[in-house]
Parts: structure tokens; C-alpha cells; sequence
């Protein structure tokens, strides 16, 4: 893949204009040794940026968090944490659930530049200034 990439921003005459690279985080691209961003560098001859894709960062955050918490991540349907949840689901009371609302999470968006639908926007905070 490097060497397609490579000739491609050749043929266009970017090689002096070429300063980053976006990606996901496959080994693929992101390999010390033979990563298509490692392999871009050295067909380059100079560093370039890394703008690893936030969203498989996130992925790689969690699972590490995930593996901290409960063990061995996997990637399969077998996580007996979620076992148990399915198996305790019928007997939950599902009546006493609430929704989080919490304002600090008012202005994000769900990853996809969408605006969270379930939590309201807070109101904007006035102020008052007393002058005496």
C-alpha cells in the first residue's frame, strides 16, 4: 500500500506538500517496521504527522480499560460480564430506570458529529451584575 500511495502523491508532485497522514490503527499502518505510515516516512525522507482516527484511539482506549477491569478483553460474544447482564435482564425493573442527565455531557456529540438527543442542552447560565 505504501508504495501505491507513494506513487500516487508522486505522479501529483505532492512530495514537498505532504506533512501528515490520517489513518486507522491496523498494524497494517501503524507497524514500526513495515506500517504503511513507517514505510511513507522512509519512501519520503522525513517524518510525518500522525493523525491516527479518533474513534479506533477511543476503541484502542477501551479495550484497554475494559481488559484492566474485567480481565482479558475479547472480541467476541462470550464476555460473561454481558452474559450475566442478559440472563439478569427479565428480572430487572425496568420502570425505576432513569436516563443520565448529566449537563457536563450536554455539548457532546455521540462520535459522529451528531448532537447526544437523549440528554437535554443545559440552559445558558445569566448573570446578573449588581452595580451599587
Amino acid at each position: 500500500m505504501a508504495s501505491k500511495v507513494e506513487e500516487t502523491i508522486r505522479h501529483w508532485k505532492f512530495e514537498d506538500r505532504v506533512g501528515g497522514l490520517c489513518f486507522d490503527t491496523t498494524a497494517s499502518n501503524t507497524g514500526v517496521h513495515a506500517g504503511c505510515c513507517t514505510l511513507l516516512e522512509q519512501k519520503l525522507g522525513r517524518p510525518l504527522l500522525n493523525l491516527a482516527c479518533r474513534h479506533h484511539v477511543m476503541e484502542l482506549i477501551l479495550a484497554s480499560a475494559f481488559k484492566a477491569t474485567f480481565g482479558d478483553a475479547t472480541s467476541g460474544p462470550d464476555v460473561q460480564l454481558f452474559k450475566l447482564f442478559q440472563k439478569k435482564w427479565p428480572t430487572l425493573i425496568k420502570a425505576n430506570a432513569t436516563i443520565i442527565n448529566d449537563p457536563r455531557l450536554a455539548d457532546h456529540d455521540d462520535g459522529r458529529g451528531r448532537p447526544l438527543r437523549l440528554l437535554p442542552r443545559r440552559p445558558q447560565r445569566q448573570e446578573t451584575i449588581i452595580k451599587s
